[in-house]
């Protein structure tokens, strides 16, 4: 059985490790959206000067942006700025609040299963059958990027339930202190006794 202690040191890695793991797929995101203006403006530079727009321009944004998109999902599931519904938490208090925060993750964990699963099958079913229309290569390269972000979902959501579980808390600051006022709410003795 593992102590707590090695657990918490267990935990704090895999933070560490989702920290620096979520630096790097920003940095690839933002790089990729400068690739897709730099070909936006490259394109509007040369249709300007006459020589008109490469054939393959349309479609390599249309490749790049689905990229930089998709691999945001997984660090935006870790620092909760995902699609959120926070209006319900004024309606159920605190400690139900915090137990739906937790609830939450289940579904995401599920998401980032059948994009790794369905992923992995249509890059090598489809992604293998068919190629780019104007640039010639196989769209399994385009579709890679379904497993790699199925993969991201579920690290960063298991990163966002360690979070949760040890800290009581969200890494967004709107729930910075949810375990504090949860554990006030559960100590407040009765007036009278």
């Amino acid at each position: 059985m593992l102590s707590s202690d090695r657990l918490n040191r267990i935990g704090d890695l895999y933070l560490r490790l989702a920290d620096a793991l979520e630096r790097v797929v920003w940095a690839v995101s933002v790089g990729i959206f400068i690739l897709i203006i730099s070909i936006l403006l490259g394109g509007v530079i040369s249709r300007q000067l006459g020589f008109g727009a490469p054939v393959w321009y349309g479609e390599i944004q249309r490749y790049l942006g689905m990229w930089a998109t998709l691999l945001l999902a997984g660090p935006l599931v870790y620092r909760d700025n995902h699609f959120n519904v926070k209006m319900i938490h004024s309606f159920v208090g605190k400690k139900m609040g915090y137990y739906l925060i937790l609830f939450k993750h289940v579904p995401i964990l599920f998401v980032g299963m059948v994009l790794w699963n369905w992923g992995v099958e249509y890059v090598l079913g489809a992604g293998m059958a068919s190629t780019a229309s104007s640039m010639n290569f196989r769209m399994a390269w385009v579709y890679l990027v379904l497993p790699i972000t199925g993969l991201l979902i579920m690290f960063f959501s298991v990163a966002r339930l360690i979070t949760l579980i040890r800290e009581g808390r969200t890494i967004t600051s709107d729930y910075e202190t949810l375990a504090e006022e949860i554990d006030q709410e559960s100590t407040v003795s009765t007036p009278g006794k």
